[in-house]
């Protein structure tokens, strides 16, 4: 009798239990659908592997002395694209260095036209010794 009971009781299942399963069936049947989706994507982007690797292989086969042959004047082209780069930053550096050397050179006019318009003092002070060495320095 028992038996028989948890036979009634089988039959009503708790609703909550019922709309579970039956959101898992649906969910079921969605990832199914999906993977047979992705099985036909993966098959279509196979089919266009191929077929792109063959068509690169005639282009090769049909280009492939006119690319080894014009090998040379591109690497000579990124060559002469890393030197003009590098020239440039040079051009920068002596710009920047050559005013460095003026802006020195002309300290030390200075300090030479000052001692020599100052020549019965003979003093000369810290300060300007300092920027005088300085400015030899960069010179």
């Amino acid at each position: 009798m028992e038996d028989r009971e948890n036979c009634d009781g089988e039959d009503t299942l708790d609703p909550r239990i019922q709309v579970a399963l039956e959101k898992l069936n649906t969910t079921t049947d969605e990832i199914n659908k999906l993977e047979i989706e992705y099985d036909e994507a993966n098959t279509t982007f196979r089919m266009l592997l191929n077929e792109s690797t063959r068509r690169l292989k005639l282009l090769l086969k049909k280009l492939g002395s006119c690319i080894e042959r014009a090998r040379p004047y591109y690497e000579a082209a990124e060559v002469a694209k890393r030197a003009q780069v590098e020239c440039q930053k040079a051009a920068v550096a002596f710009r920047k260095a050559n005013e460095i050397h003026a802006a020195a050179k002309e300290t030390v006019a200075l300090a030479e036209q000052r001692f020599m318009s100052n020549q019965h003092e003979w003093q000369f002070d810290n300060a300007w010794q300092e920027m005088l060495n300085h400015a030899t320095m960069k010179v």
